[in-house]
């Protein structure tokens, strides 16, 4: 039997002002295997990496380096305080 399921991903922008400064940065985009999370206050902070199908992958650490390379390429999600945040891409 084949089943076909649908998902349905909403995602919400807010739009900036020029005068606005992004709290994070994430790069590059599309990566291979290592991402930065690069976070505008110090101190650290956890982010939220999930996939398409909203199942996590990991908690990373902001204001670091990531070694990515265990995950399959296509689009995720970063997610701070249960927002998305970023759609980046793994691409090899």
């Amino acid at each position: 039997h084949f089943y076909t399921v649908k998902f349905y991903l909403c995602v919400t922008t807010k739009t900036q002002s020029s005068t606005d400064q992004r709290i994070m940065s994430v790069f590059p985009n599309p990566f291979q295997n290592t991402l930065k999370i690069k976070h505008k206050n110090l101190s650290p902070s956890t982010v939220e990496i999930k996939n398409t199908l909203g199942h996590s992958c990991g908690k990373l650490f902001t204001n670091q380096s990531h070694d990515l390379s265990h995950l399959a390429n296509g689009v995720y999600f970063i997610l701070h305080e249960g927002r998305i945040i970023e759609k980046v891409i793994k691409q090899q």
